[in-house]
């Protein structure tokens, strides 16, 4: 692996939600190995870049990730029922997007030890590092 490889190459991206374009001409790269912040004012169109990029919202342009790459998202705002066991949104969530026994395990050990704590006894940072 060249770390002056890109992993992510971005060209001419927009985003247009109804008839307004909200992002035009967005272009940049990203290099292995490096630190990248998306600064902007409230409404500069911060959370909207990084949904077009995880292909959450329709766009144009190219968004071009390294073969191997894995992405996350962990929102500012999560939705949920605070007031349910742990437990079960543990369990939900393997449903919906690994059910391997990998995760069971990987579950098990670090999850599950909170599993009679219900949501609101966690702290958002408790909460945001166990998604």
């Amino acid at each position: 692996m060249k770390h002056d490889e890109k992993i992510l190459q971005v060209s001419n991206l927009k985003v247009t939600l109804q008839v307004q374009a909200l992002l035009t001409n967005i272009s940049f790269g990203v290099r292995r190995g490096k630190v990248v912040a998306i600064l902007g004012s409230n409404g500069a169109g911060k959370t909207m870049l990084l949904r077009a990029l995880l292909c959450m919202l329709p766009y144009q342009g190219s968004i071009l990730y390294e073969k191997e790459l894995r992405r996350g998202y962990l929102p500012q705002q999560l939705l949920f029922n605070r007031n349910i066991p742990f437990c079960l949104m543990v369990k939900f969530r393997l449903a919906q997007h690994d059910n391997s026994n990998l995760a069971k395990r990987r579950c098990s050990d670090t999850w599950l030890r909170f599993a009679k704590a219900s949501c609101h006894h966690l702290s958002d940072t408790d909460w945001r590092m166990r998604q």
